[in-house]
C-alpha cells in the first residue's frame, strides 16, 4: 500500500475494499458521494491541468479535443511543431470542446504514485486520462468502455447517465461502434461533485455531461487480464512440447461434404490433451513474472539519494519504495530479485537480508538479518538502495 500518496483503500472510502469486490467489481457500478471537494486535493487540481497544458504543450498523442463524440483535428489547436497552441486551445474550450489527456501518469508523478499503489493491490496496469469539459458541454456521445474505470471529480460537477449493460465484461476487441447500438433503457441517473466517485465496470453503457461550471475528473483505468488471455498464453506454451496440437486442420476440411463431426471429435480430444498437459503452475507464473516485469519503478527523490549514498552506514534508517512488484528466485549459490525490467543478482546467502529489506516499510541497516557483517550490509544496502529499491528514511544517516 502506498504510504506516501493516495492509497487504493481512500480512494474507494467509506467503502471497505472486501465490498467493493463482492458486489461491485466486474458487477454493478459504484457512486460515492462526500460532500469534501478537497478530498482529491493530494492527487490533482484544476490549475494543475492548465499549468501543465501551458508549459508542456503536449503533442498529438497526448491530447484531444472533442465535442459530443466529434474529434478536432490536430490543425486546428496545434501549432507547426505538433504541440498545443494554448491560445487556440483555450478558444476551442471557450466554444464548448472537451480537453482530454491521455495517460497523464507518465507525467504527473502524483497520478504515477495512484497508478502504482492500484497496480500493486490488483496485479494489473493502471492509467489515468484527464478530461476537462467546459460548462453545459459534453465531450462523448454514450458507450461503453473496454476496460473498467474509476471517475475522480477533480473540479466542478458533472450529470452521469448509466444505461443497460449491453455485453457483459467485453474483451479488447469488442470495442463501442458508435453507428450500431443505441443506448437503451436508463438505469440511473446522478451528478457527481467535486471529492465524489464513480466506479464503473467495463461494458456498462454512459454518459457526462457538465453542468454549470467548468469540470475536471480522472478517468483511472484498469487494463486487467483476462482468463480468455491466460488460456490463450496457455494452448500457445502447450503446443510447443505437445505435438498432437500442432497437426494441420484436416485435409479437405472446407469442403462442404466433410464430415464434421470427425472434426468435432477430435476437438474434443484435444481440448481433453490440452488440460491434461498444460503446465498450469509454470503459465500462471509467467504471467506473473510478464507483469511485474513490465511495470514502471517510480523513484521520487532517486538522484539526491545516489548524490549522498556514501553516507548510508549501518545505523542508517531505511524502507522500500512504496507499491513496488517483484519477486525472488535462486539458489544457495545465487538470488536474483526482479523488480520492474531490472533484475539484482546478489550471491545465494543473502536471500535471507534481502527479503527482509524488501519487505520492511523502515529498518536499520544493521538489523538485517544473515551472516552478513556490518560493512557487508552497508554494501547490500547501498546496492539495492542505487538499484532504486530502497530509500533512506527521513534524512536520518
Amino acid at each position: 500500500m502506498n504510504r506516501d500518496g493516495f492509497s487504493f483503500d481512500r480512494l474507494i472510502a467509506p467503502i471497505g475494499r472486501s465490498s467493493f469486490l463482492r458486489d461491485h467489481y466486474e458487477k454493478a457500478p459504484l457512486v460515492v458521494h462526500r460532500a469534501d471537494p478537497d478530498y482529491y486535493g493530494r492527487v490533482l487540481r484544476l490549475e494543475d491541468v492548465w499549468q501543465f497544458i501551458e508549459t508542456r504543450c503536449p503533442g498529438a498523442d497526448d491530447l484531444r479535443v472533442v465535442k459530443f463524440g466529434s474529434d478536432q483535428q490536430p490543425t486546428d489547436h496545434m501549432g507547426p511543431n505538433r504541440r498545443v497552441d494554448p491560445v487556440r486551445l483555450a478558444g476551442l474550450f471557450s466554444e464548448g470542446w472537451t480537453i482530454a489527456l491521455n495517460n497523464m501518469q507518465d507525467y504527473l508523478p502524483s497520478l504515477g504514485q495512484l497508478c502504482a499503489a492500484a497496480e500493486a493491490e490488483f496485479s494489473a496496469p493502471f492509467q489515468t486520462n484527464l478530461y476537462l469539459t467546459p460548462p453545459d458541454a459534453q465531450g462523448f456521445k454514450p458507450h461503453w468502455d473496454t476496460h473498467d474505470i474509476f471517475v475522480l471529480q477533480i473540479h466542478g460537477s458533472k450529470n452521469w447517465t448509466l444505461y443497460d449493460t449491453q455485453i457483459e465484461l467485453p474483451l479488447v476487441g469488442q470495442t463501442f461502434d458508435e453507428h450500431k447500438p443505441e443506448p437503451g433503457p436508463v438505469s440511473a441517473e446522478f451528478t457527481l461533485h467535486a471529492g465524489d466517485l464513480l466506479y464503473c465496470p467495463r461494458g456498462l453503457m454512459h454518459a457526462a455531461h457538465a453542468s454549470a461550471d467548468t469540470s475536471l475528473h480522472i478517468t483511472f483505468g484498469l487494463i486487467g487480464t483476462t482468463w480468455a488471455e491466460l488460456l490463450v498464453e496457455a494452448i500457445s506454451k502447450t503446443a510447443l512440447t505437445e505435438p498432437s496440437l500442432r497437426h494441420n486442420l484436416p485435409f479437405g476440411f472446407a469442403r462442404s461434404e466433410y464430415n464434421r463431426q470427425e472434426a468435432a471429435d477430435t476437438f474434443a480430444r484435444m481440448a481433453a490433451t490440452f488440460a491434461e498437459k498444460a503446465d498450469f503452475p509454470a503459465i500462471f507464473e509467467h504471467m506473473r513474472e510478464k507483469f511485474v516485469g513490465t511495470r514502471r519503478i517510480r523513484r521520487p527523490g532517486y538522484i539526491e539519494e545516489i548524490a549522498r549514498l556514501d553516507q548510508v552506514s549501518s545505523a542508517s534508517r531505511v524502507g522500500v519504495r512504496p507499491d513496488l512488484m517483484w519477486f525472488l528466485e535462486g539458489n544457495e549459490e545465487t538470488v536474483s530479485l526482479s523488480c520492474g525490467p531490472s533484475t539484482l543478482t546478489m550471491p545465494g546467502f543473502v536471500r535471507g537480508a534481502m527479503e527482509v529489506a524488501m519487505a520492511s516499510a523502515s529498518f536499520v541497516v544493521s538489523e538485517l538479518p544473515g551472516p552478513l557483517d556490518e560493512d557487508g550490509k552497508v554494501t547490500l544496502v547501498r546496492r539495492m538502495i542505487r538499484e532504486g529499491l530502497l530509500r533512506t528514511m527521513g534524512g536520518i544517516y
